[in-house]
C-alpha cells in the first residue's frame, strides 16, 4: 500500500502508530518541572511557573 492509496482513516491510524513509537525527548527532572509546573497563590508567595532560579534550594533535591 503506497501513501497515495491511503484514505483519511488509514492515514490518521498510520500517523497515530508512528507517534506511539516516536522516542520521547530526554529531559532532566528540573527541565520537566520548569516546563510543566505552575504554582498558585495558595501554594506559594511566588505564583506562576516553577523556577529553580527563585527556589535554588529545590534544584539539588530534584536532581537526586
Amino acid at each position: 500500500m503506497t501513501a497515495a492509496t491511503l484514505n483519511d482513516l488509514q492515514r490518521s491510524l498510520l500517523d497515530y502508530r508512528r507517534s506511539i513509537y516516536r522516542p520521547t525527548p530526554k529531559k532532566t527532572v528540573v527541565e520537566w518541572c520548569e516546563e510543566n509546573l505552575r504554582l498558585t497563590t495558595r501554594q506559594t508567595e511566588h505564583p506562576g511557573p516553577f523556577s529553580t532560579a527563585v527556589r535554588p534550594y529545590t534544584r539539588e533535591v530534584l536532581e537526586c
